[in-house]
Formats: C-alpha cells, structure tokens, sequence
C-alpha cells in the first residue's frame, strides 16, 4: 500500500521528525495534546503498513504466529493520551513556560 511512498526521501525525512517531535514534547512538557494526537496517528498509520497484521492466518501458512507490534501499536499511543489528558507534564520542565504563552492561552489545544 506505501511502497512508493516508502522509497522516497523525503517520506524518510518526514517519518524521523515526526518521531522527534512526538518524543521531545513529553519531555518538554509542551504540545502533549499535538503529539498524543500525531502519534496515535503515526501508530495506526504504521499499523496500517504491515496490513494484514502479521498474526492473520494465511492460506499457504497454516499457523498462525501472534504479532508483535500489535502491543507497541495500542500502548504506546494509549500513554501519550494519559500523559496529555492528566496534564501530567505540566510539574516538568517548559510546560509552565509554554502554558502561560499568550498563543497557548488563547488556543488550550497547543497545551
């Protein structure tokens, strides 16, 4: 479904700084609402690239092996939703900085 996509460069580029910015607001403290968002969204898009999921049984494969990523696909976007909704970064580092911002005030979303 993406292998034309997947032998671009510029969907390589786009793929890791996706992942950076998911990794760093947490860490930051700032956009956690984004990033818990951005990443279910990158998990499920990611899921959807290794359509059938490998546990599904195929007709020349008699067995059936259970998946792998099929716990990373839900936990992780599962814990970046938990952190954004208990506002859990806000005792950590910028995200007071970033909540008293006058853009972040008039817009809760970039929280």
């Amino acid at each position: 479904m993406f292998h034309d996509i997947a032998k671009a460069w510029w969907a390589d580029v786009l793929f890791m700084a996706g992942l950076l910015a998911i990794g760093v607001a947490p860490v930051l403290g700032v956009g956690l609402l984004i990033a818990a968002a951005a990443g279910a969204v990158m998990m499920l898009l990611m899921w959807v690239a290794e359509w059938p999921p490998r546990g599904t049984p195929r007709p020349q494969s008699p067995r059936c092996r259970p998946t792998r990523s099929s716990t990373t696909t839900w936990s992780t976007p599962s814990l970046l939703i938990a952190v954004a909704a208990a506002a859990a970064a806000a005792t950590w580092a910028r995200a007071r900085w970033w909540n008293a911002l006058p853009v972040v005030e008039a817009d809760p979303w970039l929280r």
